[in-house]
């Protein structure tokens, strides 16, 4: 309640501007009845996400869309026109969504509004929020430990003794993590937690529990196997109101699941680091986006298609879908993180982009699962201190040339040896791509089924014959799993379907809730 008042004091004093300084994660939604004035804002760090919709009936607002559905006076209908970007990127820029008239508040976003006129305004925090990082001296400037155990004991304070998880993936930024919250409450441990893909080449478990062996912690291997991962993808779908944005999501919903029912009430993860860090970027797009100087189209073409943010050939999705792919959103982003940062590193600014994309994607659907399950979410790699101490060091000391993170990385050699602390980590692999063609589990059998079923073949954004030449061409094994067609497919199918049985199901729906001088916490 003591930062609650403080916004509210600050925004009372300097209006919207205060918001520049403040360091949460946050979301809000700020009205004045006397001038009929509303802000509505949302942290950079891209937690606590925020959906809204504006129309004649009024202003609704939720933290995540299955609560703004129960709100809205109508369920909202597809966006088709969108389609085409989730398919080829997993995520859309610039606020927009896959409902007509639905928007997210995107991180370090702001809106003006005014109840009077329905008129909205845009503004953005970044630039002054990150002025805001306390500046540090050489002498003053800790090294990478330091400066990351500052960070995690933050996070301790929040919650004193309270149990703890953490989400172990095997690689350096969640074992960093084991490490500090084993060296700063050796007699009160988080319970590991790590999702496993037994026999399966990349499985990156046996990592983990090394790290978990070596700081003697309580750690909980969870096996993946297809009918776990099918029904998790369908509950994940079904409580977030959205297509899934990556495989991460699943294994996220499963750790989530599994820290719930130990009864944890918060867990800490690595989730947000590499953004920050390191941008995204691989090695030769790091030296095209340098060799592209001030040209805007090439710099373009090198962020926006960047491999760690492509999911599928443009030219396949433009070939299965009748809307065409509209880049304008992503252009538009890439020039506003140009006018944001126009002092920051040319690898700085595509690193800004990637956070306000990938890693707003990674975070947003991080969040909603933690919710979802009870959970809250510790993330030190997001903490004030720890970006103060990543702005202090120039670009090439954070990503000297084809090593990125290099300081976390020499930290974690320090303690863990180097095999573990610079080989290729490919996140949670498992043979997803695999399952979705050739596994019996009769719920992905299902998945398949319904994808040439003619409800998913009759929706008016698909191109039919196409469409129907590149399922075949995958399920018959004709063509390799090289793309994810078949997953973004399923995803956007089993959204429809759960979007459809909602609209069929009786309305109880109440009159919508108002905003009145007695409502509670209206100043």
């Amino acid at each position: 309640m003591q930062e609650v008042q403080a916004l509210m004091d600050g925004i009372l004093k300097e209006g919207w501007n205060f918001l520049e300084g403040a360091w949460g994660p946050f979301r809000l939604l700020w009205v004045d009845l006397r001038s009929n004035v509303w802000i509505m804002a949302r942290a950079p760090q891209g937690l606590k996400p925020l959906f809204w919709s504006l129309s004649q009936e009024g202003m609704f607002f939720a933290q995540d869309i299955p609560s703004l559905l129960d709100l809205l006076p109508r369920l909202p209908e597809p966006d088709w026109k969108r389609v085409p970007e989730y398919m080829v990127f997993q995520n859309l820029a610039a606020g927009n969504t896959l409902y007509q008239g639905v928007r997210e508040l995107l991180p370090g976003e702001v809106v003006l509004g005014s109840l009077s006129t329905g008129e909205t305004a845009l503004r953005t925090l970044w630039p002054g929020w990150l002025k805001s990082l306390p500046e540090r001296t050489p002498s003053d400037n800790p090294g990478a430990r330091q400066a990351l155990w500052e960070a995690i004991q933050k996070g301790l304070s929040r919650k004193p003794e309270a149990p703890k998880g953490l989400f172990l993936s095997g690689g350096v930024d969640s074992a960093l993590l084991a490490w500090g919250l084993k060296e700063l409450e050796p007699s009160n441990p988080p319970h590991c937690f790590t999702v496993t893909c037994p026999g399966y080449v990349h499985d990156e478990a046996p990592f983990a529990h090394r790290v978990a062996r070596e700081l003697e912690l309580p750690w909980e291997p969870i096996p993946l196997e297809p009918s776990v991962f099918s029904k998790s993808w369908e509950e994940a779908v079904s409580a977030t109101g959205l297509p899934l944005s990556s495989t991460n999501q699943v294994v996220w919903w499963i750790l989530c699941k599994a820290a719930s029912e130990y009864c944890l009430k918060r867990v800490f993860s690595g989730e947000g680091a590499d953004g920050w860090i390191s941008g995204g970027l691989y090695q030769e797009e790091k030296e095209a986006l340098l060799l592209a100087g001030e040209d805007l189209e090439k710099t373009h073409q090198v962020v926006i298609n960047s491999r760690t943010h492509l999911l599928n050939d443009p030219l396949l999705v433009q070939k299965v879908l009748q809307e065409p792919l509209d880049l304008e959103p992503r252009r538009g982003l890439w020039k506003k993180c140009l006018q944001d940062h126009p002092q920051a590193h040319p690898l700085e600014k595509a690193g800004f982009y990637h956070v306000r994309t990938v890693g707003h994607r990674l975070l947003t659907r991080a969040d909603l699962a933690a919710t979802a399950h009870g959970l809250g979410l510790e993330l030190p790699f997001l903490e004030q201190g720890f970006l103060s101490w990543l702005g202090s060091l120039d670009w090439e000391a954070r990503n000297p040339p084809g090593q990125n993170k290099a300081p976390l990385k020499s930290l974690c050699a320090m303690r863990f040896g180097a095999h573990l602390a610079y080989r290729r980590k490919i996140g949670f692999p498992f043979p997803i791509r695999t399952w979705i063609r050739d596994s019996q589990d009769a719920r992905l059998r299902d998945y398949r089924n319904m994808l040439s079923e003619a409800p998913a073949m009759g929706r008016p954004v698909y191109s039919r014959a196409n469409l129907e030449k590149e399922i075949r061409a995958r399920l018959d094994g004709k063509a390799r799993p090289a793309d994810w067609l078949l997953w973004s497919l399923v995803n956007l199918e089993l959204w429809l379907r759960w979007l459809e049985k909602r609209r069929r199901r009786p309305s109880v729906q109440g009159p919508s809730p108002t905003i009145s001088p007695t409502s509670p916490g209206v100043p």
